[in-house]
């Protein structure tokens, strides 16, 4: 149960960020916050990461919506399995990351992307939202388990 209430949470916290982004006056940006660490910024982006395929915005979004059928299907399937609370962990944040991005794709035609580090004084080119960072976690603690985890199942 957990597992359920992680994904949608963390879809719902992304999205709540989003939105409170978008209502933001374009002056507001750019933004550093974190002593300057992170630059928050509005980006729309329509591709993948770093806009691979934005010039084909319908065809991303059926990939990302495929992606997301499989994703929750296989999310389903493992919390019907015992145990394994740090794989259901992980398929949770990686499903809740999705789930808002794809949310994104098929209310706006395009992700909204809010924050980039920043390197040597330098905004990264890399602007993520939460929902990425969560997939990204998600997807880290699920290589770990798959490298750590006997077949017992007890991660």
């Amino acid at each position: 149960m957990f597992s359920i209430f992680l994904a949608a949470g963390s879809a719902l916290l992304d999205l709540h960020i989003k939105s409170r982004m978008e209502k933001k006056p374009v002056s507001y940006f750019p933004r550093k916050i974190l002593g300057g660490h992170v630059l928050l910024r509005r980006h729309h982006n329509s591709g993948f990461c770093l806009n691979i395929g934005e010039d084909h915005p319908r065809t991303v979004r059926a990939i990302a919506s495929c992606i997301m059928a499989a994703s929750l299907a296989w999310f389903a399937k493992l919390l019907s399995r015992p145990g394994r609370r740090t794989e259901k962990a992980a398929a949770a944040l990686m499903a809740g990351g999705a789930a808002s991005n794809l949310a994104d794709r098929f209310r706006h035609g395009f992700v909204i992307d809010y924050f980039s580090f920043v390197h040597k004084k330098k905004p990264g080119k890399l602007i993520l939202n939460l929902g990425d960072c969560f997939l990204m976690l998600g997807s880290g603690l699920m290589i770990l388990c798959t490298i750590f985890t006997t077949d017992s199942g007890d991660s």
